[in-house]
């Protein structure tokens, strides 16, 4: 019997992200507040009959990178490896999260694949093993499997559900430049920027104030914005529109500004469009896995 899952894969905001040095096992620690927000690529898992084991990944839109080098392969190929069986396995990827832009679409991706397929395959894999093991991957990955909102820690694989804000609006607006995460970590490491000590007890202003009052900031933002001018001046332009509040998400280059109203968040994406291409009104959500 053929067996087809198809599922949204939506990328994540850092409303937080503090970095503190490189640690002996070449990892940076950090403390950060991630969100799930409604901007998602489209996933369709296929294991057809008659088929040899095998994957095949045919991606629509997004940057050309060898299938087997793709998050979403490397995904199915651990899954493998964790069941202990190898089947035909047909992905249709179908992109809209901008790469490249600090919003974890690759790693959405992965958690989507791992998700998908241990729900084809009725659970098979214990839920706290297929997070764990998902770090392996990358260090957004446990993230996206756990929870809308959380305070993450240790390198990305210590995940802390919170509550999340569903249906607040969001602006998202991705400059025309490229940062990998290998610069922006050099750029970092090379400032001197990096905390001495995180402060975790940061979240009590995520699960007791307003938007408008969090102290929230993002280690990567002042190096980001003075290597890439077209960030810095992406950044003001968000400002300029009053959100409740703005910031630079992951490593960049994407900017988003929270509203208080879709009325708000409409009139700042119109303002925005103006200037830029890629601009993206949306909402945070509460839940990953949505399945059809």
């Amino acid at each position: 019997m053929v067996r087809i899952v198809q599922m949204e894969s939506p990328c994540k905001l850092n409303l937080h992200l503090e970095i503190g040095k490189l640690r002996s096992d070449g990892y940076h620690p950090l403390v950060s507040i991630f969100h799930l927000v409604s901007l998602s690529d489209h996933l369709r898992l296929e294991i057809p009959e008659g088929y040899p084991p095998g994957i095949s990944l045919n991606m629509i839109g997004g940057p050309e990178v060898e299938p087997e080098k793709n998050l979403a392969w490397k995904a199915a190929e651990l899954f493998m490896e964790l069941s202990g069986s190898r089947f035909p396995l047909q992905i249709r990827l179908e992109k809209h999260i901008p790469d490249g832009a600090g919003l974890g679409g690759g790693s959405s991706n992965a958690a989507a694949v791992l998700a998908g397929l241990n729900f084809l395959f009725k659970n098979q894999i214990e839920p706290d093993v297929l997070f764990n093991e998902s770090a392996r991957l990358g260090s957004d990955i446990p993230f996206f499997l756990k929870s809308g909102a959380a305070l993450v820690t240790g390198r990305g694989e210590k995940v802390q559900p919170l509550p999340s804000l569903p249906g607040l609006p969001v602006v998202i607006v991705v400059p025309e430049c490229h940062v990998s995460t290998a610069e922006a970590y050099s750029l970092l490491d090379r400032s001197g920027s990096c905390s001495e000590s995180l402060d975790e007890s940061i979240v009590r202003h995520y699960l007791e104030g307003k938007p408008e009052e969090w102290p929230f900031s993002n280690s990567f933002e002042s190096v980001i914005a003075g290597a890439r001018a077209q960030v810095g001046e992406a950044l003001e332009d968000m400002k300029s529109t009053e959100p409740l509040y703005s910031g630079l998400s992951g490593s960049g280059s994407a900017v988003f500004g929270l509203f208080l109203s879709n009325e708000a968040a409409k009139r700042a994406e119109n303002k925005l469009k103006k200037k830029y291409s890629k601009v993206y009104a949306k909402k945070l959500i509460e839940k990953f896995q949505t399945w059809v």
